[in-house]
């Protein structure tokens, strides 16, 4: 037999700024040590309730949803999706009771999309590897894989100024956009900027560099 008591709940309503366009969003609940412990999709009318019963304690609130940035609870910007989520606005529940008024005006955010291509038409444009972001100070932010594709997308980020290179391997030359080389990834990745606008698309091509050795079939990265 099961002697079960009843949990807190946590509710509220998601909203975007500056158009309210937010079609579905997903808000995460953590406990007071930052461990994510019930996530929940927001319904037609944009509004949300957890299901499973919370026991009493202190938690956190996060929302995401596609082309729209990550934001804690109360209204707190979450760039790129790692801030600490115990840097938001604490959440009380004492009992059984459901906590209204959890709610979030997210914000649309911007994405770099682009393709890398091989620069001989012999050499087939590379389908596997990331392709690196970093923030106007150099901070590396995010890592986006190809997929099988030889195209990419970040995802969501925030109005800014931001850099990218490649990471594809297969005797591919490194190289920071547009067309820069930087062999073996040891460059400064500062030296060109890339401007984002939120919250526009920013699409971008990225030349891979291989070199061929006659006759051999083999690639050759070019040296230092």
């Amino acid at each position: 037999d099961f002697k079960l008591a009843r949990g807190g709940r946590i509710a509220g309503r998601l909203a975007a700024a500056p158009y309210d366009t937010l079609v579905d969003a997903t808000v995460d609940i953590f406990n007071s040590n930052g461990t994510a412990v019930a996530s929940v999709e927001s319904d037609l009318e944009r509004y949300y309730i957890t299901g499973p019963g919370l026991p009493p304690g202190t938690y956190y609130a996060k929302a995401r949803s596609d082309d729209y940035l990550d934001q804690l609870h109360s209204v707190m910007p979450c760039d790129y999706g790692s801030c600490p989520v115990t840097s938001g606005t604490p959440i009380t529940i004492a009992g059984t009771e459901t906590v209204f008024g959890v709610d979030f005006v997210l914000t649309h955010a911007s994405r770099i999309t682009g393709s890398v291509f091989s620069d001989s038409v012999r050499v087939p444009s590379p389908t596997a590897g990331t392709v690196l972001v970093y923030d106007a100070t150099g901070r590396l932010i995010k890592q986006v894989a190809l997929n099988g594709t030889n195209t990419f997308s970040t995802g969501g980020l925030p109005s800014g100024q931001y850099f990218v290179r490649t990471n594809v391997g297969g005797g591919f030359v490194v190289e920071l956009f547009d067309d820069i080389p930087c062999p073996s990834g040891n460059c400064t990745v500062t030296f060109l900027r890339l401007l984002v606008a939120a919250p526009s698309n920013v699409s971008m091509r990225v030349l891979a560099t291989a070199r061929r050795l006659a006759g051999t079939g083999m690639l050759r990265l070019p040296l230092k």
